[in-house]
């Protein structure tokens, strides 16, 4: 039968008793004996369980899902992203809203006054480019969740001043003079040293990350690194 699936929905705003789906809907009430279903018995079965006039959203659902019992012969929707269109299901791409298509350009009218009764109807009309159909989705499959939002870099923190640099000049000028050593370029590399544990983590106070380079150029001006 097509692996119908019947998606009754809230009843309390369908106003046109001619689509209002009974209490207990069943295949053998939508087909006559064990005939297979064609897209339009489909489609006429589904479009009971669904108010008058039906939401751009509702129509994407309903030929989606109309398309998707068919998706063995080959039924698919039509891609319309200006004029005329309404949302397939799962991927949002826009698509008409009265149009059933097959992979080989052709395609069905299957509803008349989609924005109004939406009635179900079955006419072929002139056949479009195949790069226009568009495979139905399996709506009641599990939606892959949003992958997570990455937690943001940290901010860093705010430029420590200007003492930080004489701080560090101080003891790195008195450790050179105490070592013999003439100021030269390379203390340059000392300097950015201690002012990047600063500002990067993790995040050392002055006195931290001095501490931390100073066992380092001591090793080099007193020859044991």
């Amino acid at each position: 039968m097509g692996g119908l699936k019947w998606i009754v929905g809230d009843r309390s705003n369908i106003q046109d008793d001619r689509f209002a789906p009974p209490a207990v809907q069943t295949i053998a009430d939508a087909v006559d004996g064990d005939r297979t279903m064609t897209p339009l018995d489909t489609l006429t079965a589904l479009r009971k369980t669904y108010p008058t006039p039906m939401s751009p959203a509702q129509l994407g659902e309903l030929l989606n899902e109309t398309a998707w019992q068919h998706r063995a012969e080959g039924y698919g929707l039509l891609k319309k992203p200006a004029g005329g269109n309404c949302p397939q299901p799962v991927t949002g791409t826009k698509v008409s809203r009265d149009i059933l298509m097959l992979p080989d350009g052709r395609i069905y009218d299957c509803l008349i006054d989609a924005e109004g009764q939406a009635i179900p109807t079955w006419g072929p009309k002139k056949p479009v480019s195949p790069a226009l159909w568009l495979a139905p989705v399996d709506a009641d499959a599990a939606v892959p969740p949003d992958p997570p939002t990455p937690e943001p870099p940290p901010a860093g923190v705010p430029y420590p001043g200007d003492q930080v640099g004489v701080q560090i000049g101080e003891v790195l000028f008195a450790d050179y003079a105490a070592a013999g050593q003439d100021p030269n370029p390379g203390m340059g590399t000392w300097f950015l040293r201690v002012a990047w544990d600063c500002c990067n983590p993790p995040y050392l106070s002055a006195d931290e990350s001095i501490a931390k380079h100073r066992a380092e150029w001591l090793a080099i001006l007193n020859g044991s690194a």
